[in-house]
């Protein structure tokens, strides 16, 4: 058997962030589909668990919790 955890790493300000990051935004974990940097802020496509997309803006200063998927075998 498979247990797969989410496990947070570190902090990312938005600049730092890429394509398929996992970032918690609320209390969801999403997934990062594409970053713009606007000249006031970033807008970022976010999919959530069950493959919704959604588009969000961000100011400069924004950081968020980054976290990486850990699967351990558990027998």
């Amino acid at each position: 058997m498979v247990n797969v955890e989410f496990v947070k790493v570190d902090e990312l300000n938005v600049d730092q962030l890429e394509i398929g990051d996992l970032i918690q935004i609320n209390d969801d974990i999403v997934q990062v589909c594409e970053v713009v940097s606007l000249a006031n802020g970033y807008v970022i496509t976010i999919e959530n668990e069950f493959g919704e997309k959604d588009v969000m803006e961000f100011d400069d200063n924004e950081t968020f919790n980054w976290y990486i998927l850990r699967d351990d075998d558990v027998e």
